[in-house]
């Protein structure tokens, strides 16, 4: 059985995707509705020489979308014997609504007006160059909270964003906060990296765009029945439950709560006995903290991010 994964924001580049949609009528699909449902050329933003309007929020989490599903599509497609080997699915923050989508809770068209709509109130939650988020590299939790400790924060805001793996937890809050944390980590010999984002995603500083995202979900009927597979909750670490309320409820809790990364790898190795791992998107970047998180002599795992990388595994996955 497989766990399949979508990769999040920051995993952008240009031209992904092309050669499916150059290739594959059922690529070109998912990007006409995604051009046709947003009312311009997200297609122009991803195929062209120039990544500024790519590495724009409001375009990036449609496109990383766009892009997911187009791969999705064409290897279900291609491969529909995989299909009922998949036994769960999850993606990282934007990643999380490519599983939704994939599993079959509401269509293409409708995914990335509910990310443009995300990604719009995410950007305005707070004033610009108020927040920012740092990566600290190889600490635990609590190593990351007597680092926080030490930082002196006073009453500035500064949260757990991403949980992402044995060797990565993301924090998120005001940039002062942020900076201070920073400093503190180079004097204690931690790794540190500020990250070039927009905002303070995943933190409470995001309050506004999650009563907003509540509001937009209310606008959309969600499917809960002949699901493909289970998929699980950045919020919870836990499959979401089939109501949909309750997965509204979870999406709009999921803007201002940390993205438990670590906690569904280990939970789907040891709980579900999940060996098998593939991830869909850009970048392999799910792939590389997973293998940070698990024995890799116990693992497999496969990425797919080009039409070389689909053939090769189902060659693989059809001599197994």
């Amino acid at each position: 059985m497989f766990f399949l994964m979508f990769t999040g924001q920051g995993s952008q580049q240009l031209n992904m995707g092309k050669d499916f949609f150059d290739q594959f009528d059922i690529a070109k699909n998912v990007m006409n509705e995604s051009n046709d449902s947003l009312g311009y050329k997200l297609s122009e933003k991803i195929f062209c020489d120039n990544a500024d309007d790519l590495n724009k929020t409001i375009y990036t989490q449609p496109a990383i979308m766009a892009n997911a599903m187009m791969i999705y599509n064409v290897l279900m497609n291609e491969c529909p014997e995989l299909k009922k080997k998949i036994s769960y699915m999850a993606g990282h923050s934007v990643g999380e609504y490519n599983a939704l989508c994939a599993n079959g809770f509401f269509n293409i068209a409708d995914g990335v007006k509910l990310l443009s709509a995300r990604a719009e109130f995410m950007e305005n939650a707070c004033p610009k160059g108020m927040g920012g988020m740092a990566a600290i590299l190889k600490v635990n939790h609590d190593s990351l909270n007597e680092l926080l400790e030490n930082s002196d924060l006073g009453d500035l805001v500064c949260n757990i964003a991403n949980d992402n793996g044995a060797e990565q937890i993301v924090i998120s809050g005001e940039i002062g906060a942020i900076d201070k944390v920073c400093a503190v980590a180079k004097d204690q010999k931690i790794k540190a990296i500020k990250l070039n984002v927009s905002g303070p995603f995943h933190s409470s500083l995001m309050i506004n765009a999650s009563k907003n995202m509540e509001n937009e979900l209310n606008n959309y009927k969600f499917n809960t029945e002949n699901l493909v597979s289970k998929v699980i909750s950045n919020v919870t670490a836990d499959v979401f439950p089939e109501n949909e309320e309750e997965i509204k409820k979870l999406l709009v809790r999921q803007i201002v709560s940390p993205v438990r990364w670590r906690e569904t790898i280990l939970n789907v190795f040891n709980q579900y006995g999940i060996k098998n791992f593939i991830e869909i998107g850009p970048k392999s970047v799910l792939t590389g903290l997973l293998k940070n998180t698990l024995p890799r002599d116990q693992i497999n795992f496969d990425f797919i991010g080009n039409v070389g990388e689909m053939r090769d595994f189902i060659e693989k996955f059809n001599a197994s």
